[in-house]
């Protein structure tokens, strides 16, 4: 579950500083005095450049916002004629339609482009205009803590050779900061590098955190009667015209479900024959797309070369539904959908949380403004 500073947000802020600050000082002295460590080395010039960078990335990641719709933002008329783009949701509290991807951060008080999730370490959203700069702190992060772990670890190593000396030869104190600083450098490798880690595997999918989740409850909900029932009801209304109230899905594996009687669930279709529709087909685009040219991956300014408000749909061809996402969309969390089963009923959105116990609130969404308006609502502008 994230951690939240809701009384005082700027602690997100001063804890990672007094960390880093207290790691960066520790071991910078701990090497300016070891006698084994020519300072003029690559290694050492390098662990003071990541140490640098941490600072300039950390403040960057700080201070770019990460974007929002522009005030005069409206859905084209031409926006209606087309399946793919008439879903949209529409912000109460901003009073305006969201772009695709666009979500509203309870904690920032606006609606945030591509939003992945409002990070209490940085007291700021991480969305298109500024994801970048968050993944560049994160890898100085971790560039930095790997040189201190390497450090500590040869230190401990040696102090475990001179163990047999007699012990006023050991400086206690000095053994008490290897371990210290060893015992704080582990414990950030292993949580920045989780959370790294899971940012990449979502950037190779071209996923944010909050469409991740929400791929998690699709998959979770896909063999439940409600979940198709709300299918089959959006196929009607964005396709009123068809005379089927769905396509005939096909899988590309065999299916060896049984199903029930009269199911409103699709025989030959699974989960993997669902389409994301920002996937553009292979992890180096998706990375591009959302960290920019791979020669501004490092680069302290790079970012994205789109606006965040139009994105690529290369895998439509693929899609069999041809819905927005989530394909349960408009529908999600309408209560009035009742079986006779509980294995059929659907967790929704606000009842629903992810292997981690992270539901949509814990990542700063503001609920309140998850509403779907039909393609002829009357507040579009």
């Amino acid at each position: 579950m994230p951690i939240e500073f809701n009384k005082y947000p700027i602690l997100g802020i001063v804890i990672p500083s007094v960390l880093i600050s207290y790691l960066q000082i520790s071991t910078t002295y701990l090497m300016f005095y070891d006698t084994k460590i020519d300072l003029h080395s690559k290694k050492f010039l390098l662990f003071q450049f990541s140490n640098l960078m941490i600072w300039f990335s950390y403040y960057l990641a700080i201070t770019i916002p990460a974007g929002s719709p522009p005030s005069d933002f409206k859905l084209s008329d031409n926006e209606f004629k087309q399946p793919q783009t008439i879903w949209r949701k529409y912000c109460i509290k901003c009073d305006a339609y969201k772009p695709d991807r666009c979500h509203h951060c309870k904690k920032c008080n606006k609606c945030i482009l591509k939003m992945d999730h409002h990070c209490p370490w940085t007291n700021n959203c991480v969305g298109y205009n500024n994801y970048p700069f968050f993944m560049r702190f994160l890898f100085w992060v971790i560039s930095s803590v790997t040189f201190g772990t390497f450090y500590y670890i040869q230190k401990m190593f040696q102090l475990y050779k001179i163990r047999n000396l007699p012990s006023y030869l050991i400086s206690t104190k000095l053994i008490s900061f290897y371990i210290v600083n060893l015992l704080l450098v582990l414990f950030i490798l292993l949580t920045v590098s989780i959370l790294f880690i899971r940012c990449i595997a979502e950037l190779i999918e071209n996923q944010t955190m909050i469409e991740s989740w929400e791929w998690d409850r699709v998959r979770d909900n896909f063999f439940t009667e409600n979940f198709w029932i709300k299918i089959r009801s959006n196929y009607k209304l964005i396709y009123p015209n068809k005379p089927d109230p769905i396509p005939n899905l096909k899988s590309w594996k065999i299916n060896y479900r049984i199903l029930k009687k009269d199911t409103q669930v699709p025989l030959n279709f699974s989960f993997d024959d669902l389409v994301f529709p920002y996937d553009l087909g292979s992890a180096y685009e998706n990375l591009v797309d959302s960290m920019g040219p791979i020669y501004t991956w490092l680069y302290p300014f790079g970012k994205p070369l789109g606006d965040g408000i139009q994105f690529k749909k290369d895998k439509l061809d693929e899609d069999q539904l041809k819905l927005p996402f989530p394909p349960d969309g408009s529908n999600v969390d309408k209560n009035n959908l009742t079986t006779d089963n509980d294995d059929d009923s659907e967790l929704v959105i606000k009842n629903w949380s992810n292997y981690l116990g992270e539901t949509l609130d814990d990542f700063g969404v503001d609920l309140d403004t998850e509403n779907y308006e039909s393609p002829n609502a009357n507040k579009l502008k």
